[in-house]
């Protein structure tokens, strides 16, 4: 018998959003329980909710909603929802990403065995406007990046490596042995603004802190909405615009990077500041801020 399987979602202003993921989240394998928290939504969620109550109840899977009367960021939110779930794993993930059924068993079937936590993620394809689920998977597939680029700790979340492989962390889509949670482990609610690097500090203080190993299940696949449906009304992460994107990453990684600096120069080898500025250099090259100018507030 499958484990008992919790998604988590946090959501704000994204209904229509979330109306296109959430069937994709009924198939899962072992699938128990849906919490999701609306972050102090100001859009009318009801017809969305209604619906997936109905799913929900005809499946047996158990539906809690959590409101917050204020945006908390996604940290907090997934904090607050983390609190309700009593599931055996716990599967995080974004009310924007298109889950395929089979995606929790191959992560499952493909997941290591060790006598430590562990937790495992797919890739993400990110679709492009008109583009088709295996339209995108073929243009992932030819993506000559790795995956993860230690010197700036910065993943290509759609790049495959080949086989299933240990990083420091994955994605914000990851799936969670329940015990984690129990045992103490939250995000950590500094991140602001676009809410960078909040997922990958709950995976690195798992491995810290719990003696987790994460790793990359490339087997397993979702989809990211393509960018004129997950950001039709400037929401998401994108919803202050490219430049405000951009600074929010820099400083979010900041935090990350201060959070860490010990155990990053211990177990990677890794100055801090070194990976910052190399990010940042990445990022706000002259020609990658002229562009965020000219898309500013879009």
């Amino acid at each position: 018998m499958a484990p008992k399987l919790t998604i988590l979602a946090p959501t704000h202003n994204r209904p229509d959003v979330l109306a296109q993921v959430w069937p994709s989240w009924l198939a899962q394998d072992g699938l128990a329980e849906i919490v999701i928290v609306n972050d102090g939504s100001t859009d009318p969620y009801d017809a969305v909710f209604a619906a997936l109550a109905v799913a929900c109840q005809n499946r047996d899977i158990r539906l809690t909603i959590v409101t917050t009367p204020t945006r908390l960021g996604a940290p907090a939110a997934k904090n607050a929802g983390l609190a309700r779930c009593t599931g055996d794993e716990v599967l995080t993930t974004d009310d924007d990403i298109i889950l395929p059924d089979d995606m929790v068993r191959i992560c499952r079937e493909h997941r290591p065995e060790a006598p430590h936590p562990v937790l495992v993620g797919p890739r993400v394809i990110y679709l492009r406007d008109g583009e088709s689920n295996s339209d995108a998977l073929a243009r992932s597939d030819r993506e000559t990046q790795r995956y993860f680029d230690l010197s700036r700790l910065l993943l290509c979340a759609w790049a495959d490596p080949g086989q299933v492989t240990q990083f420091p962390f994955v994605t914000a889509v990851a799936l969670w042995p329940a015990s984690l949670f129990r045992d103490g482990l939250r995000f950590h609610e500094a991140y602001g603004g676009n809410g960078y690097r909040e997922e990958s500090d709950p995976q690195l203080q798992a491995s810290m802190t719990f003696g987790a190993k994460v790793f990359l299940v490339p087997q397993a696949t979702c989809f990211h909405l393509s960018p004129s449906v997950a950001y039709a009304k400037k929401g998401g992460q994108r919803r202050g615009g490219r430049l405000w994107f951009e600074i929010w990453v820099l400083r979010n990684n900041f935090v990350f990077l201060r959070r860490f600096a010990p155990y990053l120069k211990r177990e990677f080898g890794i100055s801090p500041i070194g990976a910052w500025l190399r990010l940042a250099g990445a990022r706000m090259s002259p020609a990658r801020v002229l562009r965020a100018f000219r898309a500013k507030g879009g």
